[in-house]
């Protein structure tokens, strides 16, 4: 076993003392022992804390809020004048995320970032690591910002070194630089890498304008910082002059340093045919032969190369270059360049005789002279305005030396040949004190060659800048301008408004003074008349104001411009005047422009082509006429302004800068009258219309006073267009208040509204002063993920998504009247509603209430529109039409639903959508009560009409106070009415709740989803519904006034009923019960009593369980007598029964197809009492049966008449005349409803798309009149029979076909007088049933001769004759008809016969005698004249009356009295009669007739 030695030293344990061995040191005091110990504690707890520190930062860092919290606070630690800003931020600091949009700003440069996503490994870091896996972003936007230029140049690099090596790859998927014009590249992709050595930069993937590139580059982190890079890519463009596309390959490489002053750059770029290799400088000599062998070459393929040598640190980085350009088309490179067809060269470098050899370190200029020569051809120029580079050749040459630039002679040829002008340059140039002299000459230069819409009239003239002939060009003095520039006559053709656009003339006179503030030009005056205007200015000054021994390139001059003056400007129809001095940070002025002639403005501006086309075309079609006037005083400095404007837009704070002085203006706008007629809208547009609108402005005044932080606006006119009328006064305060926040308060709100198609005036107005405040962007509680938030992730929480407009609004009062009597008054809270940007729902908090809301403000919004001529309307009843008839105003809506009402109702609503959707709304009754109108008029109306009868009059109705809408009809009693409305996330519930003592009751419950999906409807079809539904009408007959006139109904009516199922499949179930039903006219002679209703709905179907009605009593008509009823009046009122179901699908969402409903009814009648009036008793029995199936409606059944009296009134029933008219006041509502309904089915059938037709209904109906169907009037009594059948026409629309036969069954008619017999009395019908065919034949009885009336033809185009057999003249006939005998007098009395019986057939066979003797019980009363050669004594007068068909009296008694006697006639056969006569003479004579020609 191995052993342990022990130890065995001194002081070792077990050891024994040694007799040597000094005594061992005393132990440590107890108190130093502890200290240790709780040292060694405290060291312990330290490592622990720390431990769990980084432990609960390793957990926090793993949070999904944890980026957004970074993010928040890096944004507090950036430096002054830097800002971060980031919103809809989700994923942790562990491994990346998702940023929604992110902004970095700072002085001079604005990054937004879009939907970016970032990923990385951050236990990598402990390695000095920083691995970013994948960087991507959608959009990139880099807007650069005006600032001042730092005073000192930029310092050389001497290292570019990272603290940890870096790896990263990055995708963009929009790039863009600038905003105005801004550079947009597409598809950016690569990698970027740091080992502690180098920088080394990989695009693998880059689009811009027509080319697709890719990039390498490599950079030293130490110095030298050696570079080398490179970029290749492909260019597409088409050739000049051909169609096919052309490609080339680009490609741009680099080398040199960057480190210290001595940092040189070489670029090389290269732009040649893709596939081509040729040396530098040279082009292929293979490629050139066969194109040499062309008879017409085609156009040079784009090529180009340059070299330069560049240094970045020096004053001018520019060293050497040169470029070679062949068909050069700029626009293929760069997207806003325009298309060009370049050839040329451009050199810049030392003179030939500068020794370049010289030190390395100093710049050109300081080496020697510096030449810049260009020579370039542009084969294709071309105006601005077609996407061309107006210059056609440049030939320049300038030389820089001893600090200035010098241009001997530079040539600009602008437009193509034969209309080509030039412009000559030459002078100097001292950019360090800014001297300048030169020339610049205009020889025949045409305007339409910059811009195809100018004219074409050339300009020719100088612009000259003159020194003392003892200054030299670099020694600061006065410098002389003049220019004088004028037009000559229009060369060629031009367009047609080249008249409008022609520049006529441009002189001016000033002095250019660079030492004068930093630069001023002094302009004595100036003129230039040019497109139909004429600016003038006069002593004006324009001073860069740089700061005194600072250069150009130190400072940004446009940063100190200032100027003052007076500008004048004339155009036709207007006048602008300004004048006044303004600088960055003061200034004083004022302005005026006053439009005289509106409509010469505008045919001026539609003709300026600046505007766009879409703008230009508008103005163009616009027309304006009146005046109108704007006067503006401003105090400030435009620079002061700009940076107001500024931080308005960036939504930044105001500024409080207390040297500069706000911006303020005073502006007032005064139009006593102007009109503006907008064109139609675009047939593309929603809002398409082929109708122009006429916009009129009166008496409008408009004031803006104070600056951008607070400013005070007045406004106060009137506006028309069409119908519409708008008037409006108000009166706010308000400006800037924080940042992106804007504020106002309304002291004074006021506006009118008016339809003159309608009564009355709508007036809305504040009652109290109201506050509100708009922000935009992103309110500072949402610019980052707020660390409150930070146990939720930032997609669920609403405040992580990017907010629009947030506007706020303090409480306040409105109060609305209308045209109907009545006032509104409106309560709110605090209302606050905030967009989300991209889209969403807003999230809105409001509250308040509405009391006094009256009812009858339903009648003015539901008024239809007066017409502006109405036409006559037809009174029924009447004869004629009169054409004088007066003109009725559109009638309310709620009189023609037969109601009128005092209810006035109080509402509340409460919307809150901020965490969710949520709302709830209600309207109750507070007062008042619903009147049910009756049909009929007041009991005391006065009309009273005016007009001249030349055109429609008016008709004033006068109406006493007793009988008003309000107090006339029948009050409901209401109790209770209550709608609410509650809206919570997705869920909506309703409720309805109507209580009244004779309109019924009312309680309904409604709920269902919704959903807030942008692409989807806002109720799905699958919605789950649940509606519940309980109605009880105690009196149906309250509603009377809703039936057609004379009409009345009664009874009971419950209902129960639940809905379920959802919207595209809703599932009914429930009762309907109905009883006591009645239906009555008086004056058509309904009366149906007793009725009973039973219904179920289960599902998709309605099912009618029972229906009964009873017929009406009381009718007791009969004709009596042998062509009479045949029966006496029933008692029995009969009955009708009825079953049936209603069906229906559930419509089809995926195929379009809507619902489809069926039907099957039947009904059966039973000796049915169907008209009971006092003349007219009808009883019926049959069955009937109603379909619906596939959208075709069919009616089939069989009724036959059980008994039917029909009595019709006489002709001499007192009528009319057609110049008389009767008016009443519901004979007009009824004709004015249905006049207005036509007009509105008409415009709206004219409007609507055309529509397939439905399948035409099928009729099929057998009417079979019965045995006792008597029908008596119009000197008719006789008892119809036959049977008829009703079908349906094939063509839809048109009338049904009557098909069968009626005939007469013993009837006998009264003509003339005379009562006779209906021998045959046949109609037939065979097709459209008002126009049967007639075969009726009407004999006297008791005559030797068969004489009467025949009626044939049909009843559109009768036949009339008279009849007779044997065949006889027409007088004969008719003396045998009338007279009963033949006309064989002869002589006088014939005559005074034959007039007599014309006297009768004129008075429509009615005679004084024949009314007599029906008045009287007889059937004749007649005048028998004496026998020739008799006394005239013997004539007699003879009263007759037919028992019964064969038996016939008469009684003849003289004129003397003396003589009587009584026939008695009965015919034994149709030859054969027996005469029997009492009297004087007594006899018994058997009479035989033979015919015979």
């Amino acid at each position: 076993m191995p052993t342990f030695n022990k130890p065995t030293g001194p002081g070792s344990p077990g050891s024994p003392p040694s007799p040597t061995e000094p005594a061992r040191t005393a132990a440590p005091p107890p108190r130093r022992r502890s200290a240790l110990r709780w040292l060694g504690w405290a060291v312990a707890a330290l490592l622990l804390a720390i431990a769990l520190a980084g432990a609960g930062l390793w957990w926090w860092a793993g949070q999904a809020t944890s980026l957004a919290t970074v993010l928040q606070r890096a944004a507090q630690w950036l430096p002054a004048g830097q800002s971060l800003q980031s919103r809809d931020v989700t994923g942790s600091l562990r491994s990346g995320g998702r940023i929604g949009w992110l902004r970095w700003s700072s002085p001079s440069l604005v990054v937004d970032v879009t939907d970016a996503q970032v990923g990385w490994q951050l236990p990598l870091l402990l390695q000095r690591r920083l691995e970013l896996r994948d960087i991507r972003a959608a959009r990139i936007q880099i807007t650069p910002l005006e600032h001042d230029q730092p005073a000192t140049p930029p310092q050389p690099l001497q290292e570019l070194v990272l603290p940890l090596a870096v790896e990263l790859g990055f995708q963009v998927d929009q790039l863009q630089w600038g905003d105005n014009p801004a550079l947009q590249a597409q598809g950016l992709a690569g990698t970027y890498r740091f080992d502690g050595q180098d920088h080394r930069l990989t695009i693998s993937n880059l689009a811009l304008a027509q080319g697709r590139y890719t990039a390498s580059a490599v950079l030293q982190a130490r110095a030298p910082m050696a570079l080398q890079a490179t970029v290749d890519g492909t260019v597409t463009t088409p050739l000049p002059g051909r169609t096919e596309a052309f490609t080339a390959a680009a490609q741009v490489r680099a080398d040199g340093t960057l480190a210290t002053q001595a940092a040189q750059l070489n670029l090389e770029a290269n732009l040649q045919p893709a596939g081509a290799t040729p040396a530098p400088g040279t082009a292929p000599a293979a490629k050139a032969a066969p194109a040499a062998r062309v008879p017409a070459p085609a156009p040079a393929a784009m090529r180009a190369t340059a070299q330069a040598t560049v240094r970045p640190w020096a004053p001018q980085p520019l060293e050497q270059a040169r470029a070679t350009l062949q068909a050069v088309n700029l626009a293929a490179l760069w997207p806003q360049a325009p298309t060009t067809d370049l050839h040329g060269t451009l050199t810049a470098g030392p003179d030939a005789g500068t020794d370049t050899s010289s030190s390395t370190t100093q710049a050109p200029a300081q080496q020697g002279a510096w030449n810049l020569t260009a020579d370039l051809t542009n084969r294709a120029p071309g105006p601005w305005d077609t996407q061309r580079l107006p210059l056609a050749g440049l030939q320049a040459q300038a030389r820089y030396a001893a600090g200035g630039w010098t241009v001997n002679q530079a040539t600009a040829t602008v437009g193509s040949a034969p209309r080509a002008g030039s412009l000559d340059l030459q002078g100097s140039f001292a950019p360090a004190t800014g001297a300048v002299q030169g020339s610049i000459r205009l020889r025949n230069l045409s305007p339409a060659a910059l811009h195809s819409a100018l004219a074409a009239s050339p300009l020719s003239g100088s612009v000259q800048a003159q020194m003392p002939s003892q200054a030299s060009p670099l020694t600061s003095t006065v410098v002389r301008l003049t220019a004088d520039i004028r037009s000559a006559a229009p060369t060629g053709t031009a367009p047609a408004s080249a008249t409008d656009l022609r520049i006529d003339a441009f002189t001016a006179q000033g002095q250019w003074n660079p030492e004068d503030n930093g630069g001023t030009v002094h302009i004595e005056r100036l003129a230039l008349d040019a497109l139909r205007a004429r600016l003038q200015a006069t002593d004006l000054r324009i001073s860069r104001g740089a700061p005194p021994g600072a250069t150009p390139a130190a400072s940004n001059p446009a940063v100190a411009v200032s100027g003052q003056g007076l500008v004048q400007l004339t155009l036709p129809g207007s006048q602008v005047r300004v004048q006044g001095n303004i600088a960055p940070r003061t200034g004083q002025g004022e302005g005026r422009w006053s439009l005289t002639d509106a409509e010469q403005t505008l045919r001026w501006l539609g003709h300026l082509p600046w505007l766009g086309k879409e703008l230009q075309g508008t103005l163009r079609t616009a027309s304006a006429k009146g005046q109108a006037q704007l006067q503006l005083q401003w105090k400030g400095g435009w620079s002061t302004l700009q940076q107001q404007l500024h931080t308005a837009a960036q939504g930044l704070p105001p500024s409080a800068d207390a040297k500069a002085p706000p911006f303020q203006i005073q502006t007032s706008l005064t139009s006593p009258q102007l009109d503006l007629v907008l064109p139609p809208q675009a047939s593309g547009t929603a809002d398409a219309t082929n109708v122009a609108t006429l916009l009129q402005l009166r008496a409008l005044k408009a004031e803006l006073n104070g600056q951008l932080t607070q400013a005070t606006l007045r406004l106060e006119g009137e506006a028309r267009t069409g119908t519409q009328r708008l008037s409006l006064q108000t009166q706010a305060t308000g400006g800037l208040s924080g940042a992106g926040q804007w504020q106002a308060q309304w002291s004074q709100l006021r506006a009118q509204w008016q339809d003159t198609r309608r009564p009355g005036v709508w007036t809305a107005q504040l009652t109290q002063p109201w506050a509100m405040s708009l922000r935009t962007g992103a309110s500072p509680a949402t610019a980052v993920a707020p660390s409150a938030r930070a146990s939720s992730t930032a997609s669920a929480s609403p405040t992580s998504k990017p907010q629009g407009l947030t506007l706020q609004a303090s409480a306040g009062q409105a109060q609305i009247t209308g045209p109907v009597p009545g006032t509104v008054a409106l309560r709110w809270q605090p209302v606050r509603l905030t967009t989300v940007a991209g889209g969403g729902l807003p999230r809105l908090q409001t509250q308040g209430t509405l009391q006094g809301l009256p009812l009858a403000w339903v009648d003015a919004f539901g008024m239809d529109a007066a017409p502006t001529a109405a036409p006559s309307t037809a009174v029924p009843g009447a004869a004629s039409t009169s054409r004088t008839a007066p003109t009725l105003a559109p009638q309310p809506l709620l009189a023609r639903l037969g109601l009128a009402t005092d209810l006035l109702l109080e509402g509340q609503w409460n919307v809150d959508t901020t965490e969710s959707l949520r709302a709830t709304a209600s309207l109750r009754r507070t007062q008042g009560d619903l009147r049910i109108l009756s049909a009929e008029p007041p009991a005391e109306t006065t009309s009273v009409s005016t007009g001249q009868g030349l055109g429609p009059g008016s008709v004033t109705t006068i109406t006493p106070a007793s009988t008003a809408a309000t107090s006339r009809g029948t009050p409901a009693g209401v109790r209770q009415a209550e709608l609410s409305v509650q809206l919570d996330a997705d869920s909506l519930n309703a409720r309805l709740q109507w209580a009244s003592a004779r309109a019924g009751e009312i309680d309904a419950t409604a709920s269902t989803r919704l959903q807030w999906d942008e692409d989807a409807a806002p109720w799905p079809a699958d919605a789950p519904l649940a509606v519940s539904v309980r109605a009880r009408l105690p009196d149906v007959g309250v509603w009377s006034a809703l039936a057609p006139p004379g009409w009345r109904v009664r009874g009971t009516l419950d209902a129960n009923a639940t809905l379920s199922g959802t919207r595209n499949a809703p599932r009914w179930t429930g009762t309907l019960a109905a009883d006591e039903l009645a239906v009555r006219s008086l004056i058509d002679g309904v009366d149906l009593q007793g009725g009973r209703l039973r219904a179920s709905l289960r599902g998709n179907q309605l099912e009618l369980t029972e229906f009964q009605l009873q017929g009406g009593r009381g009718s007791k008509a009969r004709i009596p007598g042998q062509s009479g009823n045949r029966t006496q009046a029933p008692t029995d009122r009969g009955s009708l029964s009825a079953t049936g179901r209603l069906t229906w699908s559930d419509a089809d969402t995926t195929s379009g197809t809507p619902p489809r409903i069926a039907m099957d009814l039947q009904a059966q009648a039973q000796a049915l009492q169907v008209l009971v009036r006092a003349d007219r008793q009808v009883s019926v029995s049959g069955n009937l049966r109603a379909q619906l199936q596939e959208g075709q409606f069919s009616l089939t059944g069989k009724l036959t008449t059980d008994r039917a009296t029909i009595i019709l009134p006489d002709e001499t029933a007192p009528t009319l005349d057609s110049d008389v008219v009767i008016r009443s006041a519901a004979r007009d509502r009824e004709a004015q409803a249905r006049a207005q309904a036509a007009a509105q089915a008409h415009q709206k059938a004219e409007q609507a798309p055309q529509l397939v037709p439905a399948k035409p209904a099928v009729i099929a109906i057998t009417l079979n009149l019965g045995n006792d169907f008597a029908l008596q009037g119009r000197g008719i009594t006789t008892r119809l029979t036959g049977e008829v059948d009703v079908r349906s026409a094939a063509t839809a629309g048109a009338p049904p076909r009557v098909t069968g036969e009626v005939r007469t069954e013993e009837g006998r008619y009264r003509a003339w007088g005379q009562m006779l017999d209906v021998e045959t009395g046949l109609i037939r019908f065979n097709g459209p049933y008002n126009n049967p065919s007639l075969d009726i034949l009407a004999l006297r009885p008791n005559i030797s001769v068969r004489a009467g009336v025949q009626v044939s033809g049909s009843a559109l185009a009768p036949r009339v004759r008279l009849y007779s057999d044997p065949e006889l003249p027409d007088a004969e006939k008719l003396a045998w008809v009338v007279l009963g005998r033949d006309a064989t007098a002869g002589g006088a009395q014939a005559a005074v016969l034959q007039q007599a019986a014309l006297v009768l057939l004129g008075r429509r066979g009615q005679s004084p005698t024949g009314n007599l003797a029906s008045r009287v019980g007889l059937d004749e009363i007649g005048f028998k004249g004496a026998a020739p050669g008799e006394d005239a004594n013997t004539a007699a007068l003879t009263f007759g009356k037919r028992i019964s068909k064969d038996l016939y009296l008469t009684y003849e008694r003289t004129l003397s009295g003396t003589l009587g006697a009584l026939y008695i006639f009965y015919d034994l056969s149709r030859n054969l009669t027996l005469r029997g006569q009492a009297g004087s003479n007594s006899a018994v004579d058997l009479i035989y007739t033979m015919k015979y020609d």
